[in-house]
């Protein structure tokens, strides 16, 4: 039996205003529409209006309003998709592109991205050129490098911006590679690089210094060849620590010179020019500079040096006394060609802060640097000034040391007092005659045994050959004489002179035949 009801149903209805401000819940199921927008949403018994979703309505183009969840796939058919909106967000981190059926580098080809604008801003893959292109330019930011991976990927090499440009550098590469291995890239100052040989008189010239980093060598030039003439060149000067760099590092000052930030250098000069050490940095305090002959500045070289102190010209002394008032101070060197050979920077207070200067002048340095000495002519020339001298001249006073050789003296010295010869050793003597001044008034008592070839007048008998008869004595007597103590003596009639007196002792014995 089957009854067929006919019923009505009737969905609530109300503006939407309406169902805004009241904020109704629908019953489970329950239909609410808005009648002036014919929009619709369905109650779930505890949602109110406000918090509930519309029902998407399709219209004739095919428009939903609201927000659309596909839970499964997604699949657009048709020639062209258009996704008009603000903001696309895609979770997958892989999109593909010319994804067909058989894909090839062929089908691959022209693919990419296109931005539109005034005119198409591109990102396209070519198979004749087998690269990606660009129609625009490449801006990296934040010093981001462009990397260029080895063959598997474990390191690359790179190239960056400095921290810091001071306006746009374009640089224009060379249409081909270089025609000869061991070319170099140059500029025109231009922005434009060419091929150079390193070697030519091509080469692009240096404005500026050219530093070998690690200590490097110059290998292989014909000639270093400098100009004559020239502006002058500053230098500045800084004081820091020493460190093993330093030539003189653990001598004398702890503190050394450094010269445009390097440490102590041994400096070259070109004649012609004129060089200023500029001690302006805070840093030189209590270390004003001067110019020195000796590294351990015994003679100071003034020749061409001007001291500046706030722009006041001062000799060394006066750079001294007002170097640390000053906020300006250099000193000045003109290099010419009589500008000695050597010369060393130093502080004026501290000992080898500093270390050598080589000029290229004319002076040759054997001794006398300050004269311009002569090359010689002659092995037995010594250069003294703009002339010659020979050995003959020598001053001996100007010998501290060493040992004169005999063919140094005259054959006759010449007579000299001895009162200043003391400690003489009697060892010493070879040769010549003792004068009788130097024998002590009284002989110490030695053995006669050695005493030989003694001569016979006056000492002992006589007589012929080998005899011994006769004792011959003076018939005169000239001269006072006292007979010793306690002895005997015997005369044969002598004559007394006038004014003579022989006295005999109480206790001797004088015989007179």
């Amino acid at each position: 039996m089957t009854i067929t009801l006919t019923a009505l149903q009737k969905q609530r209805r109300d503006t939407a205003s309406n169902w805004t401000s009241n904020n109704t819940v629908l019953l489970a199921g329950e239909w609410g529409i808005e009648s002036d927008t014919k929009k619709f949403k369905i109650g779930d018994g505890s949602t109110a209006w406000q918090s509930l979703d519309y029902v998407p309505i399709p219209d004739a183009n095919r428009s939903l309003p609201g927000n659309l969840t596909v839970e499964g796939d997604f699949t657009v058919n048709g020639t062209t998709t258009t996704i008009d909106t603000t903001t696309l967000s895609v979770e997958d981190k892989n999109i593909e592109l010319g994804k067909v059926s058989t894909p090839s580098d062929t089908t691959a080809s022209g693919g990419g991205i296109t931005l539109k604008g005034a005119t198409d801003k591109t990102i396209n893959w070519l198979n004749t050129t087998d690269s990606w292109t660009s129609s625009e330019h490449f801006s990296v930011s934040g010093q981001k490098e462009f990397r260029y991976l080895d063959s598997d990927s474990s390191h690359h090499v790179g190239f960056k911006a400095p921290s810091t440009v001071t306006s746009n550098v374009v640089w224009t590469l060379p249409a081909s590679d270089a025609s000869v291995n061991g070319y170099v890239l140059a500029s025109d100052a231009s922005g434009n690089l060419s091929w150079v040989d390193p070697g030519s008189s091509t080469n692009p010239a240096f404005t500026g210094n050219l530093t070998l980093q690690n200590d490097g060598n110059i290998r292989g030039f014909a000639t270093l060849q400098a100009t004559y003439t020239g502006s002058t060149k500053s230098l500045a000067i800084t004081v820091a620590a020493k460190t093993a760099a330093h030539r003189y590092n653990g001598t004398g000052s702890s503190n050394g010179y450094k010269v445009d930030g390097y440490e102590a250098p041994f400096i070259t000069l070109t004649p012609g020019r004129t060089y200023r050490l500029d001690q302006s940095d805070s840093s030189n305090s209590g270390h004003p500079i001067a110019f020195y002959l000796e590294a351990n500045k015994t003679t100071e070289y003034t020749t061409g040096i001007t001291f500046y102190a706030d722009g006041s010209k001062a000799n060394s002394s006066a750079y001294n006394s007002s170097f640390n008032s000053a906020s300006s101070r250099y000193v000045e060197i003109e290099v010419t060609d009589t500008t000695p050979l050597i010369l060393h920077y130093m502080c004026i207070n501290h000992a080898n802060m500093g270390n050598s200067i080589n000029n290229n002048s004319n002076v040759v340095n054997f001794n006398d640097l300050l004269n311009k000495p002569t090359v010689p002519t002659n092995n037995n020339q010594l250069t003294n000034g703009a002339g010659f001298i020979d050995g003959s001249a020598l001053n001996a006073t100007n010998l501290s040391s060493g040992t004169v050789p005999d063919g140094r003296f005259p054959a006759t010295l010449p007579a000299i007092s001895g009162a200043n010869l003391t400690n003489l050793d009697a060892d010493d003597l070879a040769s010549g005659t003792i004068p009788d001044a130097r024998f002590p008034a009284t002989l110490p008592a030695v053995s006669g045994a050695n005493l030989t070839n003694l001569p016979s007048t006056g000492s002992g008998t006589t007589g012929g050959g080998t005899d011994e008869l006769f004792l011959e004595t003076d018939q005169t007597m000239t001269t006072s004489y006292t007979l010793t103590a306690n002895k005997n003596a015997m005369s044969i009639s002598p004559v007394i002179n006038s004014g003579v007196t022989l006295t005999v002792p109480s206790g001797a014995i004088l015989v007179i035949l």
